[in-house]
């Protein structure tokens, strides 16, 4: 355990993650637990900071942690650039090997094939060379120009529904219409007669006709008989 100068807690601003990223950059890998116990020794100077309390430590902390581990860094870079060497070495004789133990043949000579069976493989060879989009488009525009097809047909019977609909429409609204103008005159008459009506009652006396008799105003009278005289 080494001492470290007093700092202020403002200081403490690098998280383990980040001291273990500093030293992957610089060749050495440590484990979260490792750096944990850097600072539980007193290599790092941490304190347990936040609701978590998770340890921070310094940057002169760090860069002091990064000079005493200067030797691991370097042997660990020194074994890693060594051993990839070996294993290409290794991968260099393994391939040298192989080469050396595969027997070596001499050319086969073909044996000499007709023009026929020339002009059969070449036929072959470009069939085989047209990708297979190219042979199966045409079923698929095929296919796509029926549906066309009948979605186009589909469409005009549409449109001849919406001309009848229309046109039934356009009927019943002049039918509509004639009624509607029929009716406005048959009120008209009406309130016509109902006016004639009601004038003629108001300003004439209903005339009688001609073989009903006379009534006069004069008052009736009734003759007495007259009285008899006895002689007494």
């Amino acid at each position: 355990m080494q001492g470290h100068a007093a700092s202020k807690q403002d200081d403490y601003t690098i998280s383990v993650e980040q001291v273990r990223e500093h030293f992957r950059g610089k060749g050495l890998t440590k484990s979260k637990d490792t750096v944990q116990r850097w600072c539980r020794s007193g290599d790092l100077d941490c304190r347990k900071l936040g609701l978590l309390s998770r340890y921070f430590t310094t940057e002169t902390s760090l860069l002091m942690l990064e000079r005493k581990l200067l030797p691991d860094m370097i042997a660990e870079n020194v074994g890693h650039v060594s051993s990839g060497a070996a294993i290409v070495q290794q991968d260099a004789g393994a391939d040298e090997a192989i080469s050396t133990d595969v027997p070596q043949h001499a050319p086969v000579d073909e044996p000499a094939r007709g023009n026929v069976q020339v002009d059969a493989v070449e036929d072959a060879v470009a069939r085989s060379d047209v990708p297979a989009h190219e042979t199966a488009t045409p079923l698929h525009a095929a296919a796509e120009l029926a549906s066309l097809r009948a979605e186009n047909a589909g469409l005009k019977e549409q449109l001849s529904e919406a001309k009848e609909s229309a046109k039934f429409l356009r009927e019943e609204i002049v039918s509509s219409r004639g009624q509607r103008g029929d009716v406005v005159k048959i009120a008209e008459q009406m309130l016509g007669t109902l006016e004639t009506i009601a004038v003629g009652g108001r300003l004439e006396r209903p005339r009688q006709r001609a073989s009903e008799p006379t009534q006069t105003t004069d008052p009736v009278r009734y003759d007495a008989p007259n009285p008899t005289v006895h002689d007494v």
